[in-house]
Parts: C-alpha cells; structure tokens; sequence
C-alpha cells in the first residue's frame, strides 16, 4: 500500500539525505524487535496487561529524552516515573518467573524500550524526511528480519485462507496509517508529547477486548492502568508548562 501511494504520488523512494541510512535500519530493527516483543505478550498475557505494559514507553522516552537530544532534564521526571513504575507494580500479580502473566509484562516492558529508543532515534534522524518514505524503508527491515522465523514457526495456511482480512486491516490501518501519522506527528511536537498523547490507546484496547474477546480486567490491572495513564496525563500538564 505504501510502495502504491509513494508511487502514484510521485515521490521518491531515495531518502533526502543518504547519510540517514544506517539510522533508518537501525529504526527498523528496533520497530521489528518491538513488534515481536509486543505480540509474545499479548500470547502470554491478556490485551489489558500487553497494551499497558507497553504503554509504559512514553516513561522511557521522558527518561532518555535529555540524554539523547540533549533537552533539559526535569527533576518533576522521576517522581513521575516512579507513579507509572507503582502501576506495573500493581498490575504484576507476583514475580514468578513461571507465570505468563508476569512474563507478559515483561515482554512488554521490553517492547516499551525498544519502541522508545526508535522513536528518539527517529526524532534525531529523521524529521526531514518524508513519513511515507521513512516508514517504507522501515517496514523492509521488518520484512528481511522477519521473514526467517516463517522457516522456524508452524503456519497455518488454513487459518490465513479464513482470516486474512484481519490481517490485512493490521497492515493497512494500524500499521501502515498508524505509523506513517506517528512519524509525521513527530514533525511538529516532541517525542514524548507525542508518545504521552498515545497512551491513550490502552483504554480502546481494553474495552475492545471486552467487547471482542470477553477479557474482563481485575482491579489490580485496572488500579495499575490507571496509574499509568494517570502519569501520562501528568506528563502531558508538565509539558505544556513548560512550553510556557
């Protein structure tokens, strides 16, 4: 879809700059390592506890930001990160390296930071850059990395035959669109503005999960989800106050 937009556009596929390159594969590895991450804890764990742990990368990104690209670090920061580290807390139900559900939330965590990491990579690197050509390239990397595991998993055809609209809908719409408007936002507000704003997300997760999927949250994850999201909309507070 993307290769036909760019095309019928008449764009170029070439980056602006070609020094960008390495940046771009490197975005592309880590938006694959997130992916793979991200969709392991949902197997393991329900759509509440994947979305929210993962959601906890607006955190890393306030975090890593003043390292990065070297922006002023607010002491406000940490007693801020630490709200959302009391929701992970929350949510875990107990530290057992045994129990899906904890290691659901880790793989998610894990999925966090690599999604962080992309993002300041691609704020440093490539905001000059056209989002539909960044995320074409990215998606390429995903592709070549991830095309071996095909040799390695069992697939069933018979399940793709039935079910390819679904994933034809992840492809074009929160995959395609999804990223290529992420990227695009990254033009006009910071990264962790723009990650903050997202996180968001969680909360249509989980009530399509119950609608969808009969997953009921449990207090806890409730609890806990809420003190995540409760920490982006303080981040979100802290920011325009700032930028004032």
């Amino acid at each position: 879809m993307l290769f036909f937009i760019i095309w019928f556009s008449k764009k170029s596929f070439r980056l602006a700059d070609t020094k960008k390159r390495k940046f771009l594969f490197l975005s592309g590895v880590l938006l694959a390592a997130h992916w793979i991450t991200y969709f392991i804890s949902l197997q393991l764990s329900t759509v509440a506890i994947a979305m929210l742990s993962m959601f906890v990368y607006p955190v890393i990104t306030v975090m890593l930001e003043p390292f990065y690209l070297k922006k002023r670090f607010r002491p406000i920061q940490i007693p801020v990160a630490l709200l959302a580290l009391a929701g992970i807390y929350i949510l875990m139900p107990a530290f057992d390296i045994n129990n899906d559900n904890t290691l659901g939330i880790l793989m998610g965590l894990l999925s966090a930071f690599f999604y962080a990491v992309r993002n300041l990579l691609l704020k440093k690197h490539a905001t000059t850059e056209d989002g539909l050509v960044v995320i074409l390239h990215q998606l390429l990397v995903v592709v070549i990395l991830t095309i071996p595991f095909l040799f390695f998993q069992q697939v069933s055809f018979v399940t793709l035959k039935t079910e390819w609209y679904y994933l034809l809908f992840l492809g074009v719409v929160t995959t395609a669109m999804g990223h290529t408007f992420f990227v695009k936002s990254l033009n006009h507000f910071s990264v962790s503005t723009v990650s903050i704003l997202s996180n968001f997300t969680p909360v249509v997760g989980i009530l399509l999960g119950i609608a969808f999927l009969n997953e009921t949250p449990s207090g806890n994850i409730l609890l806990g989800g809420s003190l995540i999201l409760i920490t982006a909309l303080l981040e979100v507070w802290l920011s325009r106050s700032q930028a004032k």
